[in-house]
Parts: structure tokens; sequence; C-alpha cells
């Protein structure tokens, strides 16, 4: 077996500017634009993160949040369960109700087929704690609103239509 190549600075600069050009045409399918937590663990409330570059470092020390990020963007745009990640510490715990309502988030990602970002949110429902589903869009937590009017091509693609709002 040949020895396995390190990569230089030469070939991850290609690399770089693939992802760049890629990124920009709009050809990376589900591709996560911004994520923004109104109310997530113990992450500030509206804690935004953009996603303006194909590579994102998420730094911080112990308890700060970095894992519950990655959690909430595993059940991003393949609908992965963000319940299977879902449970309480002391350094990162689960505070609900109050002031701060139901814990929720919501993204922007790219559907290719429409050539636009979409905005999905998902909130934690009481009746089933290990459960996050889709939900209505909410102005108050800085979504967009829905467009008066789908082309045919957007509401096939789309579904559900008020889950999503288009950028």
């Amino acid at each position: 077996m040949p020895a396995r190549k390190e990569p230089t600075a030469q070939s991850l600069n290609r690399y770089i500017e693939i992802a760049t050009r890629l990124c920009k045409n709009n050809k990376l399918d589900k591709y996560i634009k911004y994520a923004v937590f109104p109310n997530f663990k113990n992450l500030e409330n509206g804690a935004r993160i953009d996603f303006n570059f194909p590579v994102t470092a998420i730094i911080g020390p112990n308890g700060s949040g970095k894992s519950s990020i990655l959690h909430a963007l595993y059940g991003m745009p393949y609908n992965f369960s963000t319940s299977r990640f879902w449970f309480s510490t002391t350094l990162d715990p689960i505070e609900e109700g109050k002031n701060k309502g139901a814990n929720r988030y919501f993204y922007a990602h790219l559907i290719r087929d429409i050539s636009k970002h979409v905005e999905t949110k998902k909130i934690r429902r009481k009746r089933n704690e290990s459960y996050w589903e889709p939900a209505r869009v909410s102005r108050p937590d800085g979504m967009q609103a829905i467009p008066k009017e789908y082309t045919e091509k957007e509401k096939r693609i789309s579904g559900s239509g008020p889950v999503v709002s288009y950028l």
C-alpha cells in the first residue's frame, strides 16, 4: 500500500477555492446559511451563527454550548432528531417555560432545486419531550415573513408551506 500523502498548502487552497465557488453558485444543496437559537439550552437567547464560509470553527470553554450547537446542526436539513442528544447537565442545563418559552431554533438552508434559501423552525413540544417538530414561522423569534405567493415548483418542493419562509 502506498504511503498516504499529507495535504499541502497548495492542495488545501485548491479545496478551499472549489468549496467557495460551489457555495457562491448555490451548488451545495442543504447548505446551512445560518442558525438562530431563540431559546436553546444555555445559549444566549437569540444567539446566531452565520456560516459565511464552508468551514466554520466553534470554540469556547467547557459548558459554553459547543456540543449543543453541533447537536442542533445534526438535526437540521436532513431531519434527524435533535432529541437523540437532548439531556441536561450541570454545565449545560435545559430550562423551559418562564420568560423563555419552549426550546427552539431555526435555520436557513439552500434548496438547490429552487435556488433559494429557506428558513425552517424546530421546536421541542411538551407533550412529547423527546420529539422536535417543525413549527410555523415566528416573527418575534426573528424569522422572515412567508411570501404571499409560491411558484408551483416551490409548493411541490417545500410541501407544507407554512413551515418555511423564503429569503
